[in-house]
């Protein structure tokens, strides 16, 4: 893979928010696993997500998009968000860094202790034993629904 940064809204690399599966394919190739599931149980809505487990990287498409990409999840210090690394920072770093770059305050979730989302960049962070293990961006959301990009 030779693209790693991630931009908040826009996708990785070359691969914009709203690709296809195809043009996902053709950039990097077959995934180790796709994996299908609904996000609850009464969801009807389908996601797929095809994990490259030696990249750290997971790409997910849902049916309610047309399947076409709308989730990046990265999980390998190798890929930065605007260039800075971030998968292996402590909370606290994390904390500065987003302030730095005024990317939006973390709030932590009220199920899930160590799940933080940033509302003004469309991210989710998990974080381990107080380190950053995992970040997930999706589209901009705008009146609750995803601003494609262009």
């Amino acid at each position: 893979m030779n693209f790693t940064d991630v931009i908040p809204g826009l996708g990785l690399g070359n691969l914009k928010f709203g690709s296809t599966r195809e043009l996902v394919k053709k950039e990097i190739g077959n995934p180790t696993e796709i994996e299908k599931y609904a996000l609850d149980d009464d969801d009807d809505d389908i996601t797929e997500a095809w994990h490259y487990d030696e990249d750290g990287l997971s790409i997910s498409f849902d049916q309610e998009h047309a399947y076409v990409l709308s989730s990046i999840a990265i999980s390998d210090e190798k890929f930065t968000l605007k260039g800075n690394a971030i998968v292996g920072l402590s909370k606290k770093e994390v904390d500065e860094l987003f302030a730095k770059n005024n990317w939006g305050k973390l709030q932590e979730d009220e199920e899930e202790p160590n799940l933080f989302y940033v509302d003004d960049i469309s991210c989710s962070l998990f974080f381990e034993d107080g380190v950053c293990s995992e970040l997930q961006l999706s589209p901009y959301i705008v009146n609750n629904e995803f601003a494609w990009p262009k």
